[in-house]
């Protein structure tokens, strides 16, 4: 390449370069992408009693989702303790969305031999509701008294 073209180049390169650098960072798709995207977070650490078969909402989020196609990840965590007699338990807890159960889960907890008196539990669940208000919630019920939720959060996120 002569000479006087190489410097051409040079120059059109900076000023490139320099037009890229003073826009940022080339990520501006996702980021708008997240901050269109709903998502909302709750928890508590008061313990909470589950009295036997009656249904307990343990938490609720509400989010309004922007795009009918986007599915919706539920991320659950509770610590269910153990409190009184008689031994053994069985806890659901239900995953809802707009009154209507999305998951369950079942544990057993108590002191009966091989049982456990606290359980942490995890869960996630996927949806696709639709765009709009909805509002998810964490649900449980005990066989029997002598249940508590603990540490417990919910999560929902618009997955885009």
């Amino acid at each position: 390449m002569p000479r006087a073209n190489l410097g051409l180049f040079v120059i059109v390169f900076l000023l490139c370069a320099q037009a890229v650098y003073a826009e940022g960072p080339q990520l501006i798709d996702a980021t708008e992408a997240q901050a269109a995207s709903a998502h909302g977070s709750v928890s508590a650490s008061t313990p909470l009693s589950i009295p036997g078969k009656k249904p307990v909402e343990l938490l609720s989020q509400k989010i309004t989702l922007s795009d009918p196609k986007n599915a919706v990840l539920i991320l659950v965590t509770v610590q269910l303790v153990y409190t009184a007699v008689p031994t053994n338990k069985t806890v659901e807890l239900s995953v809802v969305r707009d009154q209507g159960v999305l998951e369950t889960y079942s544990a057993e907890i108590g002191t009966a031999p091989r049982a456990v008196s606290a359980i942490p539990v995890s869960l996630h669940v996927w949806d696709g509701p639709g765009s709009g208000p909805h509002t998810y919630s964490v649900v449980a019920t005990s066989s029997d008294r002598g249940v508590e939720a603990r540490s417990r959060r919910l999560t929902v996120m618009e997955m885009p």
